[in-house]
Order: C-alpha cells, then sequence, then structure tokens
C-alpha cells in the first residue's frame, strides 16, 4: 500500500511536470521508502517514520491554513469551508495513521528479519 501511494504521487508529480508546471506530491516520498521496506533494507523503518512525520506536519498544516485563510467567493463553497477540510485531514490521516501503526505489527517485523 505505501508503494501505491508512492507511484501514484510520483505519477502526479511527473504528470504536472510534462504539462508545465511545478506540482511537487509529497506522496512520491513513499516511492523510496516502499522499495526500501519492500526489500527489507535497514534503515527504512526509520526512514518511513521520517516521512510520515512529514505528511502529519502537513496535514496540520492544511488543517490551519483552513481556519487562518478565508474563504474566496469565486470557489466551490464546500470545498473551503474548514470543516470539510477537518474532515478530510481526519480520513486522511486515519489512513496514514493506519499505515503507520502496520510497520510495527508481528507480521511486518519478520518480513524485516528475513
Amino acid at each position: 500500500m505505501i508503494l501505491l501511494l508512492g507511484i501514484g504521487g510520483a505519477f502526479d508529480s511527473l504528470n504536472s511536470s510534462i504539462r508545465g508546471q511545478i506540482h511537487p506530491h509529497l506522496g512520491a516520498l513513499f516511492l523510496p521508502v516502499g522499495i526500501a521496506l519492500f526489500l527489507s533494507l535497514p534503515g527504512a523503518r526509520v526512514a518511513a517514520n521520517w516521512v510520515f512525520v512529514v505528511h502529519y506536519l502537513a496535514l496540520a498544516g492544511w488543517m490551519a491554513m483552513s481556519f487562518i485563510v478565508p474563504p474566496t467567493p469565486a470557489s466551490n463553497a464546500l470545498a473551503v469551508t474548514p470543516w470539510f477540510i477537518v474532515v478530510v485531514v481526519a480520513m486522511v490521516g486515519s489512513v496514514l495513521s493506519l499505515l503507520h501503526w502496520m510497520l510495527y505489527s508481528p507480521p511486518f517485523d519478520d518480513h524485516l528479519r528475513r
């Protein structure tokens, strides 16, 4: 699953750069970490922890900015309300925390010890 997040983020970044836009996607950080975890490389779990921390901080910043920056009247009213952002951050954060928790599950420990 972590590898799929990385592939999706890298594809989004590559697709936007082909169109001439600069759009870095934080999900692309999961690609090298996912490969390292798949190969059971030493230090892969530490790198994955740092990538999760970066994503948690980005989600917290996005949620804080939704309360600081006033909504624009020209955009969709539902997408700019701070409470909609809180719900989206809660859903994305719960998926990320589930994946982060799975890094320390006993089956994954067995995978890393191979």
